[in-house]
């Protein structure tokens, strides 16, 4: 896994999955958090199980993704009906939410510190089961 050296000061929106990681997204990505119910999320058949389904904001929709699942072996949404979502904005111009079992903190990374390179997340998240 490839070692990333950010630059001193960036800021950093820190969550858990529930289970021993902590993690971690750039705040520049970040458009805000906020709190989804199961029933405001629209399932979809044949999709991988960490997309939860779809959801409408502000005219939009939205992907819901698990990443707990392949990260920590196991779905956060699958064991609550309501949880804090992440909305980030893609580099493409979308945007996508993540399900995640709680927001921390905002952190910013002293001199020196470096993090590991995150795997390609939709790509582990949406690969067929």
């Amino acid at each position: 896994m490839k070692v990333l050296a950010p630059a001193t000061g960036q800021a950093y929106l820190t969550f858990d999955l529930g289970g021993s990681g902590r993690y971690a997204l750039a705040a520049s990505v970040v458009c805000e958090v906020i709190e989804l119910a199961a029933c405001q999320v629209t399932t979809l058949p044949g999709t991988p199980a960490a997309v939860v389904g779809i959801f409408g904001r502000d005219g939009e929709l939205f992907w819901l993704i698990d990443p707990a699942g392949p990260l920590e072996g196991r779905l956060i949404t699958a064991q609550r009906s309501c949880w804090p979502a992440i909305v980030v904005n893609e580099p493409a111009g979308g945007r996508f939410a993540l399900a995640v079992n709680a927001v921390e903190a905002v952190v910013s990374l002293a001199a020196g510190r470096s993090i590991l390179e995150p795997p390609a997340l939709l790509a582990l998240c949406c690969r067929p089961d």
